[in-house]
């Protein structure tokens, strides 16, 4: 969000939610009435014109999230909507339509669900710790119930009434926890986040100071609650303005460590369910035991999901530690480990006269100190990855080295390994009558010069073969030293390699 454009963009998104509240809060000290709560049925309306907008022209993704908030913004202008046509127009209670009661709940789940999505998309490097702060705010909101909230409320409160609460509390508690865990972990998405939890914290604040200020004389609660409802519209506006929706993640995010702490907390957050329950056995219940039973058990889902995460990432790390303990660091072909239980493999196939034979070709690169000692260890490097590269497309055509990654050692089939230094080997399952054929495929190989920036080096490499026949036992190191004996015969017959730069090579 560092270019102009976007600096802009973001300039005009904080222009749009001032404006947008200043005008609603403006409004709402000068009217009163029916116009006076026609303002929320105004900031919904305002916000689902803006997201839309921004949805349709903006390309915003994740689409789904998105939608999810736009029909979300619909219901609860639906909503407002047939409120002030019970109160002010009909005289009846809020919620005698079946349909306005329907239309409230559903576009606050709706808006929940889209905020769930935009955070597990912006944080999805590390959604376990997203997981983790969710649990964590999910007890400490069950626990603000118990101890604040529900002892502060008018007993004349409605049953239905302290349900609607304590969900709300609950849900929007968890979900704000998860969202405050997204402003850490996605900087690069802080402005949009920001806008994000400001909703989430303006709709919880409104639920709980209309519940708590609601009495016999003020019904509907207090008249200044329906500022906390202009402010949570206007931010989702805000929010899918700012550029931060659709800034790319820096390179390098990756999960934090699971810390002692973190699994603290989510012990914790375990026992808190069946301790308020306890508590609550010898005092007089405030909350239904069903309401804590559910929340109990939605944490306890949680924690399994985030313990399948943990196993999930172990085994992925287990594949990883196995691909590198068969891999050579810098050019990503098998190493001397991979290669030798190939080929153990292999000759045990061919003893047993289920594969016809077995060709080692052992290489060694010409001349390669003299790279070294000239051009450096870089460009050694370089040339050992090239050789890497080339050697593979003989064992596989589809099988090509990048940037010293590979996929790990075959099982079966023919191989190409790095087994120390400048030294290779190319293992095929064959005939050893067809070990001319082979060393042709890995001479033509190697017979393009190799550019290094501006230098050309033409690869010479001493090649030594062994080979046994079907029927024939023989273990894997008497073949790898037969292969390296005929390669320093080989080796002394050659002539090395020869180095130049790249502009004699383009006037050969």
């Amino acid at each position: 969000m560092g270019s102009p454009a976007a600096r802009a963009q973001a300039r005009r998104a904080h222009v749009v939610f001032g404006v947008a509240v200043g005008a609603h809060v403006v409004a709402f000290l000068l009217t009163s009435g029916a116009w006076r709560d026609a303002l929320a049925l105004s900031a919904s309306f305002v916000a689902l014109v803006v997201v839309t907008a921004a949805l349709v022209t903006l390309r915003r993704t994740p689409t789904v999230a998105w939608l999810a908030i736009v029909l979300g913004l619909a219901g609860l202008v639906v909503y407002h909507g047939l409120w002030q046509v019970e109160v002010h127009v009909l005289g009846l209670e809020p919620g005698t339509f079946v349909v306005t009661t329907v239309a409230h709940l559903l576009g606050y789940v709706l808006l929940l669900t889209g905020g769930l999505l935009l955070l597990r998309s912006w944080a999805a490097h590390d959604a376990g710790a997203v997981l983790e702060a969710g649990v964590f705010g999910l007890a400490v909101s069950l626990l603000v119930w118990v101890a604040v909230v529900a002892p502060a409320l008018d007993p004349s409160m409605t049953a239905q009434g302290r349900v609607q609460t304590m969900v709300v509390l609950v849900m929007i508690g968890g979900i704000g926890g998860a969202i405050v865990q997204g402003l850490v972990l996605a900087p690069h998405r802080r402005g949009a986040i920001g806008y994000l939890l400001l909703a989430f914290v303006a709709v919880l604040a409104g639920t709980l100071v209309k519940d708590l200020t609601t009495s016999a004389t003020a019904p509907l609660g207090a008249r200044w609650v329906l500022l906390n409802w202009i402010v949570a519209y206007t931010t989702l506006s805000a929010c899918a303005l700012h550029p931060s929706v659709s800034a790319p993640a820096p390179p390098g995010l990756r999960p934090a460590r699971l810390s002692t702490w973190r699994l603290v907390a989510l012990g914790l957050a375990l026992v808190v369910g069946p301790t308020v329950f306890l508590v609550q056995n010898r005092h007089e219940t405030v909350t239904p035991p069903l309401f804590v039973a559910a929340v109990t058990l939605c944490t306890v889902l949680l924690v399994v999901a985030r313990l399948g995460m943990l196993a999930r990432l172990h085994d992925e790390a287990h594949r990883r530690l196995e691909v590198l303990a068969d891999q050579d660091g810098l050019t990503g072909l098998p190493n001397r480990r991979a290669l030798t239980r190939h080929l153990e493999g292999l000759l045990a196939r061919v003893a047993s006269g289920a594969a016809p034979g077995a060709v080692v070709v052992f290489l060694d690169l010409d001349g390669f100190k003299a790279v070294n000692d000239r051009f450096g260890h870089a460009v050694g490097d370089d040339l050992l990855r090239a050789v890497a590269r080339r050697l593979s497309t003989v064992v596989s055509p589809d099988a090509v080295v990048v940037d010293g990654a590979a996929s790990r050692a075959p099982s079966s089939g023919p191989m190409a390994s790095r087994l120390a230094g400048d030294e290779f080997v190319v293992v095929v399952e064959a005939d050893p009558g067809l070990t001319d054929d082979v060393v042709a495929r890995v001479a033509a190989a190697l017979a393009d010069d190799v550019v290094l920036g501006e230098r050309g080096v033409p690869v010479h490499a001493s090649m030594g073969t062994a080979g046994v026949r079907a029927g024939r036992r023989v273990s894997a190191q008497e073949l790898l030293d037969e292969a390296d004996t005929s390669m320093y015969a080989h080796k002394r017959s050659s002539r090395g390699v020869r180095v130049y730069e790249r502009k004699r090579l383009q006037s050969a």
